[in-house]
């Protein structure tokens, strides 16, 4: 009984409606659709739809490529997989290959 009265309460404290929401209506919402979200008909002049990358000089730009240009440069130095293309000897063979069906 104890664990159904709890569960009942936790279930009245989630289904509350919050502050915000009371005394609002779905008539509210104004009728838009999914093309009222699209790039165009947001922010036609910008190439995101948010104010990301507005202020970023073109100094920053430059800086930017020429910290991927070194990092690039870096990675091709070292190889991540040195074993990666390595075939292992007759000594080495694990297992000998079966036939499928006998």
């Amino acid at each position: 009984m104890k664990v159904d009265a709890q569960n009942a309460e936790k279930y009245h404290e989630v289904m509350e409606v919050s502050p915000y929401n009371k005394d609002r209506d779905v008539s509210m919402v104004s009728n838009k659709t999914w093309y009222h979200g699209s790039r165009k008909y947001l922010r036609p002049d910008t190439l995101y739809a948010d104010e990301r990358y507005t202020n970023i000089s073109q100094a920053e730009i430059n800086a930017a490529k020429a910290r991927v240009a070194e990092r690039e440069k870096a990675k091709h130095g070292t190889h991540e997989h040195p074993h990666e293309f390595h075939q292992p000897s007759d000594q080495e063979q694990v297992r000998l290959p079966r036939k499928l069906y006998p």
